[in-house]
């Protein structure tokens, strides 16, 4: 009547060897384009970042400098987990992360160009500032250059090989 052999429960979960997805892919070696453009993810974030301390201090003693803080702290925590969250999935092989990189970067540049007359109060803001403006032009070109490291040839085949595996 009883199917299970002497000592076992035979009400325990059927056990059977269990492979973790990314284990499939142990072979495949890290492409040096995604981890430079993983740094540079990095460094954009950190390059942004130093704009918004710079005002932060500048503005210290006012009456607003509290909940300023406080904005500036969530934000960093925000930007710091979706960054952490991008060069996780890229380092992973995830393809589709690339191309939402990607695809979001192109909106917002297409979406200030179309906008340009509500953005460029904006702009001017940061180019009354020289350090702000050289940070924010840096952070731009950082950031460009991970996306057209994420694009090289080297990249797309890693890729696909993550996706074949």
């Amino acid at each position: 009547m009883n199917d299970t052999a002497p000592g076992q429960n035979p009400y325990a979960p059927p056990k059977s060897p269990v492979r973790d997805i990314s284990a499939s892919a142990d072979g495949i070696a890290p492409c040096r384009d995604v981890e430079v453009a993983c740094v540079l993810f990095w460094l954009s974030y950190g390059v942004g970042t130093l704009p918004e301390i710079i005002n932060t201090f500048r503005l210290a003693g006012t009456n607003y400098w509290g909940s300023m803080v406080v904005g500036f702290l969530i934000a960093l925590t925000i930007g710091f987990l979706v960054t952490w969250w991008i060069t996780r999935k890229l380092r992973a092989g995830r393809n589709w992360m690339r191309w939402l990189v990607t695809i979001v970067n192109v909106a917002s540049v297409l979406v200030i160009l179309l906008w340009w007359d509500f953005f460029s109060a904006g702009f001017r803001v940061y180019t009354q500032n020289a350090t702000t403006a050289v940070l924010a032009g840096s952070q731009m070109l950082i950031g460009a250059g991970a996306l057209i490291l994420l694009h090289t040839r080297a990249s797309r085949e890693w890729f696909d090989e993550w996706a074949r595996a």
